[in-house]
């Protein structure tokens, strides 16, 4: 596993405990975030607040790196996320009261690394299956139908 491997890694399992602490050390302080959508946050305040977010409406909400694939000083992550959604979720958009409906899909996070520190990282994920799970929209037509 490559230094970059390894640094990307360490940041999933601080997020996975929720140690903030931890999570800050390995952002660099200008350090940019994108997310799906238009979200666009920087430094680790940014990136935590973002990544904060999730675990408070869904408390036990897990992101797990799959298949990452090391460049040297880029990592592409396939990313698969679960959780429940019994808090509120505050987006950029507005607020979500809790739905208590379960989530669950597959994302792509590609990070950029120098210095020992995360100075970039983009997230896409499928924002409308993500709302549609929620009940927010409403369910696709089935052909035929």
């Amino acid at each position: 596993m490559s230094a970059t491997t390894d640094l990307v890694d360490r940041y999933y399992a601080a997020l996975a405990r929720a140690d903030w602490a931890a999570y800050d050390d390995l952002v660099a302080p200008d350090a940019t975030f994108a997310f799906s959508g238009g979200v666009e946050v920087t430094g680790p305040d940014g990136m935590r607040m973002f990544d904060r977010v999730w675990k408070d409406a869904c408390p036990d909400f897990v992101l797990e790196a799959r298949q990452p694939i090391d460049t040297g000083d880029r990592v592409a992550v396939v990313c698969h996320y679960s959780g429940t959604h019994t808090e509120v979720l505050h987006l950029p958009e507005g607020d979500i009261p809790p739905t208590g409906k379960h989530i669950e899909g597959d994302g792509v996070s590609l990070f950029e690394v120098a210095g020992g520190q995360i100075t970039s990282q983009s997230v896409y994920v499928d924002r409308l299956d993500l709302m549609q799970q929620l009940g927010l929209l409403p369910e696709p037509a089935t052909a035929g139908a």
